[in-house]
């Protein structure tokens, strides 16, 4: 499909969605179809789910049932309601083997609040919970190896100064032990646990932590930046100010692309199915984006590539509504129109899940 082609084809099928108050519309409906129709109550007693040719769950600004937006054509969207409830489910996502970690919180109105906070590991598939674990500060980041899962999180922040910010280890027990980073760290990256250490991209470089005992080890100073990514090839690469340097198990850096100098920027980073680096890159002159020289939607502003399972993805944001490209021989963005706080993670070849505006939604791409 060519371009232009596609984006004819995201415009056709994207009509306006919210996942704000979407409880609120359904009971309105309820109340209005029970006053038309006495016997009615028992047909929308349990309409969580809105069903019209397809499961369709997110409700348009007019309160009529919607599709999500995916390139090629409709796609059935499924709201997941989990038991126990979690409270407002939001990013970082995790995708590790076949189960799926989100950051829950209690809810405050159409947002959330902390303390308390938690990570709830669930089934990919069957949505059943695995495990959780009870936190207080905002979950910023998460990851999983070296023999354990592992987050990063941030207290709230105080009047002066950042806040405080801890690498937390999560063993296979579920016993959680914490370590401070050091004052004044700006995380500004996903944490990545591999290559013998736990490493936490900040501002000014990357921190290494010893997996088994918390120990900082290494501080790689590098150009600060807003973003940094880290990622786990034949080398442990770091993104440094638009080129790549590798960290190196001593301590020192070396530099692997003078990208900035030869070509375009690469603002993320990700390893595919084979182990290779898989390079996010934006071109300097028009500021469009390209996952391993293969551009783009024009109108997709990229904000982070992931991988997991061997499948890569892009978040970004489709014409101001949070989106994800699908990286594979013949791509698929997925554009959850109007919604807010967002993440995504490609669970399956034609399964895309996603957190937004507090709820947890399932995709189907192959509908």
């Amino acid at each position: 499909m060519r371009e232009d082609q596609l984006e004819r084809s995201m415009r056709a099928w994207s009509p306006r969605v919210s996942t704000v108050d979407v409880y609120d519309r359904v009971a309105s409906k309820r109340t209005r179809r029970a006053a038309r129709r006495r016997g009615g109550a028992g047909a929308v007693a349990v309409a969580v789910v809105v069903a019209i040719s397809g499961a369709f769950l997110l409700l348009r600004q007019d309160g009529e049932p919607a599709r999500i937006a995916a390139t090629g054509g409709p796609y059935e969207t499924h709201l997941v309601t989990l038991d126990p409830d979690q409270g407002y489910v939001r990013g970082p996502l995790l995708v590790a083997g076949g189960t799926l970690s989100l950051s829950a919180y209690d809810r405050d109105g159409a947002s959330f609040t902390y303390p308390p906070s938690r990570i709830v590991r669930v089934d990919a598939r069957t949505f059943a919970e695995q495990g959780r674990t009870d936190l207080k500060a905002e979950i910023g980041s998460l990851a999983d190896g070296e023999g354990a899962r592992w987050a990063v999180t941030v207290n709230p922040p105080p009047a002066n100064g950042l806040p405080d910010a801890f690498l937390k280890r999560i063993g296979g027990d579920g016993v959680v032990v914490s370590t401070l980073l050091p004052r004044a760290t700006d995380p500004v990256g996903a944490v990545v646990a591999g290559a013998g250490g736990v490493w936490i991209p900040v501002r000014d470089g990357v921190l290494r932590f010893d997996p088994t005992t918390l120990r900082l080890t290494a501080r790689y100073a590098l150009a600060p930046a807003d973003t940094r990514t880290v990622a786990i090839s034949k080398d442990v690469v770091a993104t440094d100010a638009g080129d790549l340097v590798a960290l190196r198990p001593d301590g020192t850096t070396s530099g692997l692309c003078a990208c900035t100098a030869t070509g375009d920027p690469v603002v993320g980073l990700a390893t595919s199915a084979s182990g290779d680096l898989v390079e996010l890159t934006r071109n300097r002159a028009t500021g469009r984006t390209a996952v391993d020289a293969q551009p783009l939607p024009r109108r997709f502003a990229a904000v982070s590539l992931l991988s997991a399972g061997g499948r890569v993805w892009v978040q970004g944001r489709m014409n101001g509504s949070p989106a994800a490209v699908l990286v594979r021989r013949h791509p698929a963005t997925v554009v959850l129109d109007g919604a807010h706080d967002a993440s995504f993670a490609w669970v399956g070849d034609d399964t895309v899940l996603a957190v937004a505006d507090g709820r947890l939604v399932r995709v189907d791409l192959n509908k």
